[in-house]
């Protein structure tokens, strides 16, 4: 069996092509805007949405099936009472699927949000240690109907990718 995908510390530079880490303001009285993460990639209609999700525990090392990506906005997951978690994305193959020779994996402390940048390939929603909920921004279409290629996008990887520490 292949080594485990190793998993690393968020890091902002390595992380930019495909979003930002949202880490909480450091003095009294400051904000952060999140405006970024409300605005659609184009001048599609959609609706600012937000939903607070339950996510299961997961145990290292995770494996890893299959990627996902929203072509027109961003999401942007707010940790609500999560310990840590993994965040794994790859760059973009020229016919527009994930490439798993490219993936990443971070490890992220419970007091850091994701916002992954429109069209980035993206692994779900994967807490550790315990079980825990998301606040999620995601800009989508009034009315998203699932599987809808314009709000979201779902390739499986050939081989399932283990994540480890």
């Amino acid at each position: 069996m292949a080594q485990p995908l190793r998993l690393r510390p968020p890091d902002d530079a390595e992380f930019a092509p495909f979003g930002r880490w949202i880490r909480p303001p450091r003095n009294p009285g400051e904000r952060l805007d999140l405006g970024f993460a409300l605005a659609a990639r184009d001048d599609a209609p959609t609706t600012s949405r937000a939903h607070v999700n339950h996510v299961r525990a997961s145990a290292l090392p995770l494996t890893v099936t299959g990627l996902e990506q929203h072509p027109r906005a961003w999401q942007a997951f707010l940790p609500f009472d999560i310990t840590r978690y993994v965040v794994v994305v790859t760059e973009i193959r020229p016919d527009g699927g994930p490439d798993p020779a490219r993936l990443r994996a971070f490890l992220v402390p419970g007091n850091t949000g994701v916002a992954y940048a429109p069209g980035t390939w993206h692994a779900g929603a994967t807490a550790l240690d315990r079980s825990g909920h998301f606040t999620v921004l995601w800009p989508r279409a009034p009315y998203p109907v699932e599987d809808d290629p314009m709000d979201t996008i779902r390739a499986a990887l050939p081989d399932a990718v283990l994540v480890g520490p």
